[in-house]
Formats: C-alpha cells, sequence, structure tokens
C-alpha cells in the first residue's frame, strides 16, 4: 500500500466537504463489498488477494478502521504517541491468520456499523482541532487529523479495493472527456 502518501489530500472545513469525504469512503466500501459478494462464499477463506482470503482483508480493514478512529479520537484530545512499525507488522501477522478465518457476514455488518461512527466523526470533530497530529505507522510520520480522516478512511481502502481489482482482473478506465474531480468514482 501507499506508504508515500502522495494523496489527493482535501480540505474538510465545511459541512458540504465533509459529507463527500463521507460520500466517498461509502462508495469505495461498497465497492469492495460488491467484489467479495461477488465471490462465491466458498472461496471467501482461500487466499487470493496477495496470500489473504476475502475474509482476512475484510477483517484487517474493519481492525484498521478501529485503530484509526482510536488513534484520532486521541489526537483530538491531544494524546500523540507512535507505534513502531516493526509491532504494527507483528500485529498484522497475528490478525491475518485469525481474520483469514472470521465470518465474512459478521465482517459486513461491523463494516457498515464502522461507517456510521466514522461518519459521526468526520460530521463532529472540530474543525480547530483538525492541525491536530496522529503517528501513522506506514510511513512513519505524523498526519494530521484532517489527513488522517481521508488516509485511514478512504485512501487505504482505495488502495485495497485497486489491489482486488487488479487480482481480480477488474480494470477501470475514466472517462477522458470529463473534468477531473477530486472525488472517488468506484466502478466495478
Amino acid at each position: 500500500m501507499a506508504s508515500n502518501l502522495e494523496r489527493a489530500w482535501r480540505y474538510l472545513d465545511t459541512d458540504v466537504e465533509r459529507q463527500e469525504l463521507i460520500d466517498d469512503i461509502a462508495q469505495v466500501r461498497q465497492a469492495i463489498l460488491h467484489i467479495v459478494q461477488s465471490i462465491p462464499p466458498s472461496q471467501w477463506y482461500e487466499p487470493r488477494y496477495r496470500g489473504q482470503s476475502p475474509a482476512g482483508m475484510l477483517g484487517y480493514l474493519h481492525m484498521t478502521d478501529n485503530l484509526g478512529l482510536c488513534a484520532i479520537r486521541l489526537a483530538l484530545v491531544g494524546m500523540r504517541f507512535s507505534v513502531p512499525m516493526g509491532l504494527a507488522d507483528r500485529l498484522h501477522n497475528i490478525t491475518r491468520r485469525i481474520f483469514n478465518r472470521r465470518l465474512v457476514e459478521t465482517t459486513f455488518c461491523d463494516v457498515s456499523y464502522d461507517q456510521h461512527r466514522i461518519s459521526e466523526l468526520i460530521m463532529r470533530a472540530p474543525v480547530n482541532k483538525f492541525t491536530a497530529e496522529t503517528y501513522h505507522p506506514p510511513s512513519n510520520t505524523y498526519l494530521t487529523v484532517e489527513r488522517a480522516l481521508q488516509e485511514y478512511f478512504l485512501f487505504r481502502w482505495q488502495d485495497h479495493l485497486d489491489m482486488m481489482r487488479e487480482e481480480e482482473g477488474l480494470f477501470y478506465d475514466p472517462p477522458k472527456n470529463d473534468p477531473p474531480t477530486n472525488h472517488y468514482n468506484p466502478v466495478w
């Protein structure tokens, strides 16, 4: 996944901008869930995405949503800490084995619940706290809350969606005549 964080960051100063982010988050998640639902359930627990099963990948994304929510909430109250990438890698390796067998139907429900909590956080986070920072282990840097909201809940999922599309042989060429937008337009 992208660790250099060359992203199309956006400002989240207004309710309209925040709602646009929430809508993009919902679209990317729906695209991932649609791909998983298109796979026969008998294959949900078989290695498919760089050695990870669809069940494992969804479980991992659910876990990182919760870790991201926690990290951002701590940053909003002024707590700043870092997690070494080695520790994050060990946690990922342990949970990978567990999540490769996690019930997909349960994760579908959890992802929906996470989306609701993420949306509430995005809408309620005070603008004057957006410059507070939280540590991002994959890039070994601190991100502002404004960027962390996008990295954890949109871009991480986009990266996984792109990988899934590649593995499934699904490609998307954006229309050439449309003006570029700052919004994600998933097509499966």
